[in-house]
């Protein structure tokens, strides 16, 4: 066998392989993605007062199972390519349809980490149970389980909200992914308010939980002391260290921007998320 065949062989068998790894990459992640929205779904029908709300969950699921259909249809481009006889073109088109199923695995894997989200989001406002234990376990696992797994600040700031009983279960998720991720920042403004305000949420390198409301010098200190705030050279703040009960600086934020900010809609609201580590990126929803 001559040196070209040797190599149009090695060709085949390295796109072979790559062909089916991007696939096994996404349906892995699309698995562990329904096993999750299950646990997310045992948590809504769970006995408590009221209901608690899994804002884009259907969505989650829909987008998920789009992208790995995606990935898994890329691959097989790939191998229908190596069955025929090579062109000029041919490799070309391999690494297109390569590169395509990568990209569509990574989004599966995206939203899987979501929908992780969505369930620490919902096991936050449950009482301790083995059902809250077994679905936050899962949900760390998920957001860990890969060879590149990705932080909110890679994934970016996705809400579906359209009020702050749902805004509570995608903000408290966003504090769980933070609290795992470490060294990160997010910031919740209204730009277009009369009189511009933001609740900043940052999370140290251990893990502990600070949040600061600036913009507040309208409101009264006695509410926002009546909140748990904290006044430091006019900056409101409050402080908890890990491990940190997610639910309660997410509606101490949340009722600040009702009662003080006179917030109406969580939809006009702005989500960014930043890591404080080096070479940080900003990202926003």
């Amino acid at each position: 066998m001559n040196d070209e065949l040797i190599a149009l062989e090695e060709l085949r068998s390295d796109c072979s392989w790559q062909a089916n790894e991007r696939a096994a990459r996404a349906t892995r992640a699309w698995l562990m993605g329904r096993g999750l929205a299950a646990e997310a779904h045992d948590l809504l029908i769970a006995p408590v007062d009221g209901n608690v709300p899994a804002p884009g969950l259907f969505s989650a699921i829909r987008m998920m199972g789009e992208a790995c259909t995606e990935s898994c249809n890329a691959s097989d481009g790939v191998w229908m390519l190596l069955r025929h006889e090579f062109d000029e073109t041919s490799e070309e088109k391999l690494e297109a349809g390569l590169e395509t199923g990568l990209d569509a695995a990574r989004e599966v894997e995206r939203w899987m980490r979501r929908i992780a989200a969505l369930c620490i989001g919902l096991s936050a406002q449950l009482p301790n149970s083995d059902a809250t234990a077994r679905s936050d376990r899962a949900a760390v696992v998920a957001l860990k389980a890969f060879s590149d797994p990705a932080d909110l600040a890679d994934d970016g700031v996705w809400h579906s909200s359209t009020n702050f009983d749902e805004l509570a279960t995608e903000l408290a998720g966003d504090l769980g992914r933070m609290v795992i991720d470490h060294d990160c920042k997010l910031l919740v403004r209204d730009g277009d308010a009369a009189d511009p305000f933001s609740i900043e949420f940052e999370v140290d390198e251990i893990g502990n939980l600070t949040v600061r409301a600036t913009g507040a010098g309208g409101c009264e200190s006695n509410a926002l002391v009546d909140l748990g705030w904290t006044e430091d050279d006019g900056v409101y703040q409050a402080e908890w260290d890990d491990p940190l009960p997610l639910i309660d600086p997410t509606w101490m934020a949340i009722t600040t921007l009702v009662d003080l900010f006179h917030v109406s809609s969580p939809e006009g609201l702005d989500f960014s998320i930043e890591s404080t580590r080096p070479t940080a990126s900003f990202v926003e929803d």
